[in-house]
């Protein structure tokens, strides 16, 4: 079995530094969509029986495009808000460099970065934590004998990283960078 993780195509608010969260729904660039064309045609030789993306415009469509140059159908498809990225709250939809001169580095950083902290009207990292655990333990863990694709969004790529390999989620957090249409396999 194969469990195939893929964040989304380069989206507009990528492109421009804009922090898209739970609720910000923005779509590829041209660049995300070349990205999300490679990734299937790169992924040719693997038969996926089950598809799941977050509920958002950019990893459906960057699911859509992988299918489209897989070279076949895939034969499910499963949409989750639990696999929407993490709500940012008041933060999202506004550019990296206006949040930073707005509320401080510091604050960013810790709102962003640690574990526990939350932005006013979002959600901290560990709340996604659980959200993405409880996902994984009722529709991936006893999975048997599906190859399955997941295309979602950074912080929910970052952590299904984490509860696969068993990693320490301050560690994920302050050392993963998951780039955009770079797929992750996963052999069971």
């Amino acid at each position: 079995m194969i469990i195939c993780l893929v964040r989304h195509g380069q989206s507009q608010a990528n492109e421009k530094n804009i922090l898209s969260g739970y609720y910000e729904d923005y779509p590829l660039t041209p660049l995300g969509v070349r990205q999300a064309e490679k990734v299937g045609k790169n992924l040719r030789n693997i038969k996926f029986d089950v598809v799941y993306t977050s509920k958002l415009t950019r990893a459906i469509s960057t699911a859509y495009l992988i299918e489209n140059n897989i070279g076949y159908k895939f034969p499910a498809w499963i949409k989750s808000e639990n696999l929407n990225e993490r709500n940012f709250g008041i933060l999202g939809g506004h550019r990296m460099d206006y949040l930073r001169k707005t509320f401080g580095d510091e604050k960013i950083n810790i709102w962003i970065n640690s574990l526990n902290s939350i932005p006013p009207k979002g959600e901290s990292n560990f709340q996604v934590y659980k959200r993405v655990k409880t996902f994984f333990d009722n529709e991936i863990k006893n999975i048997k004998n599906k190859n399955t694709i997941i295309v979602s969004h950074f912080t929910i790529i970052l952590f299904l990283i984490t509860i696969i390999e068993g990693l320490d989620l301050q560690d994920a957090l302050n050392t993963l960078y998951i780039r955009n249409c770079d797929p992750m396999l996963f052999y069971f």
